[in-house]
């Protein structure tokens, strides 16, 4: 992930929309959320990291923490 364009991204509300990532995660698929922000969906990747930074589930959040 670069940081950069996950910044853009945001900025431009493109991708996946913060509405699909939370139903994702509220009907249990986190797993989607997780594979899709590796492939660079900021706000799948801002999701993603909510429910295992309230676990302190470091290895997930790692790739995003490399992202500076």
């Amino acid at each position: 992930m670069n940081a950069d364009d996950l910044d853009r991204r945001r900025s431009l509300y493109e991708g996946v929309t913060p509405s699909i990532v939370d139903l994702l995660t509220e009907h249990g698929h986190l797993d989607t959320g997780v594979a899709t922000a590796r492939s660079g969906e900021w706000f799948c990747a801002a999701g993603a990291v909510k429910e295992p930074a309230a676990r302190r589930d470091w290895e997930i959040l790692a790739p995003y923490a490399e992202t500076g």
